[in-house]
């Protein structure tokens, strides 16, 4: 999948850029300028890197709640299914881990005709979400696997590009 995307969090904050996921495990979430920041999942590890600052943070992909999106194999019984709704054309599903102490979820908004992923709201403990809308969606489009390789920008020498 890639689409572009729109990013609003609750403190107002606007952010674009370009999704594009490979199953299993794999997303890059590239925010366009002038953020500077880049998501990664190369399969095994998920990094949120801060280009401006040269700054890079990694966590266990299961750590996040995207996580449960990049799942191929989707067992119920390994997720807590907090509230699930279909009217409209419109199937909301909000997911929890149900190891996690925390109040974290994910909510997926899917068109039910043709089926896809319209959008997704993040919600953190601390009671902020974040909404992502995806627009212009393709599906099964030959990506490029570099797009999802891990480069630590503090490695890389000042100047220059890989």
């Amino acid at each position: 999948i890639s689409a572009e995307f729109i990013q609003l969090s609750s403190n107002g904050d606007k952010k674009t850029g370009i999704l594009k996921v490979e199953k299993p495990n794999k997303i890059r979430v590239e925010y366009l300028n002038p953020s500077g920041l880049l998501l990664i999942s190369d399969g095994l590890k998920l990094a949120v890197i801060n280009e401006k600052l040269d700054n890079i943070s990694l966590y266990k992909k299961d750590e996040l709640p995207i996580g449960l999106f990049l799942n191929n194999d989707f067992l119920v019984e390994k997720k807590n299914i907090i509230n699930y709704s279909d009217k409209d054309n419109i199937i909301e599903i909000e997911l929890s881990y149900n190891n996690l102490k925390d109040q974290r979820s994910i909510t997926f908004f899917f068109e039910k005709k043709p089926l896809q992923l319209r959008k997704w709201t993040i919600k953190e403990a601390n009671g902020t979400e974040t909404i992502m809308y995806l627009n212009n969606i393709v599906f099964n489009e030959k990506l490029n696997k570099k797009e999802f390789t891990i480069i630590d920008p503090r490695k890389i020498p000042f100047g220059r590009k890989e």
